[in-house]
């Protein structure tokens, strides 16, 4: 599996994550508990991405641009986490930074993914995306593991 699905697929399950948050109007349990969990998957995404495959595209002016865009909606994606953290969970403010988050998220993975994804095809060879996935991968498993829950 090279990094590209491995990113995919993380994507989908933040895309699903998004998606049933955005979907808990009145339930503040639930809605504590998918975003607790969008939260700790998005978090540690963020900083392993950054880490593995940010890095070796900066270096490269065919991906550059498009990583560092890329690294300042990462910037902007945990700052709504962080609002939604300050705002109370049953209130009508939280909903809305919610959905904020879900559109943002959404555009993101789909930029990254139709853009990022085929510039640093031609940048990185077979051997550096599987080096680069098997460093996620293990970033990922200690991260998505190590972070916190609330």
């Amino acid at each position: 599996m090279c990094i590209f699905d491995d990113l995919r697929k993380d994507h989908d399950f933040q895309r699903e994550l998004a998606n049933a948050l955005i979907h808990t109007h009145t339930d503040a349990d639930t809605r504590m508990e998918v975003f607790s969990r969008l939260k700790r998957e998005l978090t540690a995404h963020v900083y392993a991405e950054a880490e593995y495959l940010h890095h070796a595209l900066l270096t490269n002016d065919l991906t550059r641009e498009a990583s560092f865009g890329s690294l300042s909606d990462h910037r902007a994606l945990l700052m709504l986490i962080d609002m939604l953290e300050e705002t109370e969970y049953e209130s009508t403010r939280w909903l809305a930074i919610a959905r904020t988050l879900h559109h943002r998220l959404h555009f993101h993975l789909a930029e990254e993914e139709h853009q990022l994804f085929s510039l640093a095809s031609h940048v990185l060879d077979d051997d550096k995306r599987a080096e680069i996935a098997m460093r996620y991968r293990q970033q990922m498993t200690h991260g998505v593991m190590s972070a916190p829950v609330n």
